[in-house]
């Protein structure tokens, strides 16, 4: 969520896609806000329709919001079945979109590097990995 994302905010946000049972923002042990929350609508359909809408949107300050279906500890249980937990699913579809490029040149930025892939489609994120051995 955008920084400053409070509850008034986050329902500002969702509310045109139904009505809203309840919002959350998570906040850590000092209550500055940690940048997630939960939404809960009344209708799953009005729910659904927010996260199509609103995943991997821009947000004015230049981050995405991302979206996503709330599965709680229970659901997320392996079954019996040996079938992937949901939690498991969900990680690996979105991660069927990330690559991983390795041996770029010391002097080439973040910013370049978009550049180059944008050309390729919508890059949500690029993230350097130091290396702290070097």
């Amino acid at each position: 969520m955008p920084a400053g994302t409070d509850e008034a905010k986050l329902r500002t946000l969702f509310e045109p896609f139904g009505e809203i049972l309840s919002i959350a923002v998570q906040k850590d042990t000092q209550n500055a806000l940690k940048g997630s929350g939960f939404v809960s609508f009344k209708d799953p359909n009005d729910a659904m329709n927010a996260l199509n809408n609103l995943n991997k949107k821009l947000s004015e300050d230049g981050t995405y919001l991302l979206v996503s279906q709330h599965i709680s500890k229970k659901e997320n249980e392996v079954s019996s079945h040996g079938k992937q937990a949901p939690i498991g699913q969900a990680l690996a579809k979105s991660f069927d979109s990330n690559l991983f490029i390795k041996n770029i040149p010391t002097g080439v930025s973040e910013d370049k590097i978009k550049e180059v892939f944008e050309k390729c489609g919508n890059v949500i994120s690029v993230k350097f990995r130091v290396n702290p051995h070097i």
